[in-house]
């Protein structure tokens, strides 16, 4: 999946959350300047916005297990960096 201009659907910095800097930085090693059309704070909420075709998102995992229509998932090739 090319995420050139996709719209993005990340946690909220607001909350601190770890997986906004994590997606941000992932995106941008990978050249890729992201386009955040929403923040949200919730999964759940996360994966309703994806389902409904309004963006793109990355989530752990886990998050992959449960098959919602219109929410496919693809592999990202796993960070070459240490996590702190």
């Amino acid at each position: 999946m090319n995420l050139d201009g996709a719209d993005l659907i990340v946690y909220s910095a607001d909350r601190r959350s770890v997986l906004y800097d994590v997606v941000l930085g992932l995106l941008r090693d990978a050249g890729v300047e992201p386009d955040i059309r929403h923040e949200v704070g919730e999964t759940s909420m996360l994966i309703t916005l994806v389902a409904g075709g309004l963006g793109v998102a990355n989530v752990p995992e886990p998050v992959t297990a449960p098959a919602l229509d219109g929410s496919p998932a693809c592999r990202w090739p796993r960070p070459t960096h240490a996590w702190n």
